[in-house]
C-alpha cells in the first residue's frame, strides 16, 4: 500500500472519540508501570465520567461550528497542496513535506493557544471555567478534564483562526496533526516518571506542564504553550523544571469536583479570588 494511501487510512479510522481514548490507554499503561506518586481509583473513575460528558457535548460544539462554516461557504485564505511531495518517488521529499507541514501547523496553532491560555488566566470570566481544571489535585491523564467550555470558546480563537487561515491538501493531514497534539497534550498530565528527557527543553512533556499547574508562587504563571518551549521562552513565561522538581498542584481556594454536576456548575458556584482569575497558592508554603 502506498504512504498516502497508509495515513489517509489511518486519518479516516481513528475518529475523536477513538483517538482520544487510544491516547488515554497509552498514557494510562504508561503511569501504571512507571507511577511518579499514586492516584487514586476515584480519581480516575471520575476523571472518566467527566471525560464522557466533555466529549460528547464538546462534539456537540465542534458540529455546530463546522456547520456554520460550511452554510456560510468560508474558505481558508491560503491553502497548501503536498500531493506531489507525498507522491514522490523519494523518501526523503515526502518525509520532509510531512515534516514542514507538521511544524509549520504546529507552531501556528501553538502560538494562538498560548495567548488564548494566558488569557484564561487573567480574565475573571476566562477562569472561571478554566479553574476546573487547576483545581484536580491528583493530576492524571484520565483526571484533567477540561470544563465543557472549553469546546465552546477554544475554538473561536485557535481552531477556527487556524482553519480560516490555513488549508492542506490532502486534509488527512489535520487529522494527524491533531493526532499528535492530543497524544502529547494527554501525556502533559500523566503522573509518570516518564518524561522528554532533553527534548523537554523543545517540547512540552509532563515535568514542564506540571509547573503550569503547581501551587508554589514560583511556578505562577509559568509554561503555557501546549507542544512547544519556544513561545515560553520567548515572552519570559519559561520555567524548566529542575531534576526532582514535582511539585504538588491545584487550587488553594477550592476543592475539584466530586461529581457530575458540580463539574458542570463550578464556574458559577465557586467564588473567585480578590483578583478575579488564578491567585498564587497559600499552600506554596507547605
Amino acid at each position: 500500500m502506498h504512504m498516502f494511501d497508509v495515513l489517509t487510512y489511518i486519518a479516516h479510522t481513528l475518529r475523536s472519540g477513538e483517538r482520544v481514548a487510544a491516547a488515554s490507554i497509552f498514557c494510562l499503561a504508561i503511569e501504571i508501570m512507571l507511577p511518579y506518586g499514586k492516584v487514586s481509583f476515584l480519581s480516575r473513575a471520575r476523571g472518566i465520567l467527566f471525560q464522557i460528558c466533555y466529549l460528547v457535548i464538546g462534539g456537540i460544539f465542534i458540529e455546530g461550528y463546522q456547520s456554520l462554516i460550511a452554510a456560510l461557504h468560508i474558505r481558508p485564505l491560503f491553502s497548501i497542496s503536498l500531493d506531489g511531495v507525498l507522491n514522490s518517488p523519494h523518501p526523503v521529499w515526502r518525509g520532509a513535506g510531512i515534516a514542514l507541514a507538521f511544524a509549520g501547523a504546529i507552531l501556528m496553532g501553538d502560538f494562538l493557544y498560548y495567548w488564548f491560555h494566558r488569557a484564561q488566566h487573567t480574565f475573571g470570566f476566562l477562569w472561571r471555567f478554566h479553574q476546573v481544571h487547576h483545581s484536580i489535585r491528583e493530576m492524571s491523564v484520565w483526571n484533567s478534564n477540561m470544563h465543557i467550555s472549553e469546546e465552546l470558546i477554544r475554538p473561536l480563537v485557535v481552531t477556527l483562526p487556524m482553519a480560516l487561515l490555513i488549508s492542506f491538501h490532502p486534509p488527512f493531514l489535520w487529522s494527524l496533526i491533531g493526532m499528535v497534539i492530543l497524544m502529547q497534550g494527554t501525556f502533559e498530565h500523566a503522573d509518570t516518571r516518564v518524561h522528554f528527557g532533553p527534548l523537554g527543553y523543545l517540547f512540552a512533556d509532563n515535568r514542564f506542564h506540571r509547573i503550569h499547574h503547581s501551587v508554589e508562587l514560583r511556578h505562577y504563571n509559568r509554561n503555557f504553550a501546549a507542544v512547544v518551549t519556544l513561545w515560553d521562552v520567548l515572552f519570559g513565561t519559561a520555567h524548566f523544571p529542575k531534576k526532582g522538581e514535582w511539585p504538588n498542584v491545584g487550587l488553594d481556594y477550592t476543592d475539584e469536583p466530586n461529581g457530575l454536576f458540580e463539574y458542570l456548575t463550578m464556574p458559577f458556584t465557586v467564588s473567585l479570588p480578590a483578583t478575579g482569575a488564578q491567585a498564587p497558592s497559600s499552600r506554596s508554603a507547605e
